[in-house]
């Protein structure tokens, strides 16, 4: 399946070139990063938790890291999904089974960013994940409520207010959650108030453990977070 799958890939990439996350230079499919870049990342490989939150990272968000999850976000770079994802498998591998996992699935966006952006950046994390590890990928949540954009919110606990139920499960899956350990993919952990409610509404349906895992983390949970995209 791999075999083919490079294959595939290779054929894919010669019309759609494959570009580092860091430096937007071009690379080969199998690579991760340039040359140039790849010896520069270093991975922290960090497991923070924060109330129903145990979330592992490889990166924390600063430099090169930061640059390359805001361009996956919000400057049309959904291909650099896949060598941030490999970061992310890597971090999960430190400290986790992977084969202990049931099932993967993502955050869920608001209908309004995901017709903005085009695409859900924490769904093709997962995605390149499960095509990775061999999980099975489920679109386990769903947004219910519009709530104010989380970037937008300088203060934890008014993030944490803002988005307090508006996750719910979807009813056709509830058989996937019950009693299945659920790993839950986002993009970038500031607060961890997105991933708590979402692993609030798995625990509620059942789910028997919820782990998260990001590409980065801020360090200090009463940053900004992700607000200065504003700039670029």
């Amino acid at each position: 399946m791999k075999f083919y799958r490079k294959i595939a890939d290779y054929f894919f990439h010669s019309f759609f070139p494959v570009r580092c996350p860091y430096c937007g230079g071009l690379i080969t499919p199998n690579r991760i990063a340039c040359e140039q870049c790849q010896p520069k990342t270093e991975p922290v490989n960090v497991v923070n938790e924060v109330d129903n939150v145990r979330c592992v990272s490889p990166f924390l968000y600063e430099g090169i890291y930061k640059r390359a999850v805001l361009d996956l976000k919000f400057q049309k770079c959904p291909d650099y999904a896949r060598s941030l994802s490999r970061y992310m498998c890597c971090a999960l591998e430190n400290h986790f089974n992977i084969s202990d996992f049931d099932r993967i699935t993502c955050v869920p966006p608001s209908k309004k960013s995901y017709h903005e952006r085009g695409y859900n950046q924490s769904e093709l994390l997962a995605k390149e994940i499960s095509a990775c590890t061999g999980l099975k990928f489920r679109k386990l949540i769903v947004k219910i409520k519009k709530t104010k954009i989380q970037h937008d919110i300088d203060n934890a606990k008014e993030r944490k207010l803002n988005v307090r139920n508006a996750f719910a499960v979807v009813n056709r899956y509830a058989d996937e959650i019950k009693d299945k350990r659920i790993l839950l993919v986002d993009d970038i952990m500031t607060t961890g108030a997105t991933l708590n409610e979402c692993c609030k509404v798995l625990y509620d349906s059942g789910a028997k453990s919820v782990i998260c895992t990001t590409y980065v983390f801020v360090e200090n949970k009463d940053m900004k977070g992700d607000k200065d995209y504003e700039c670029l």
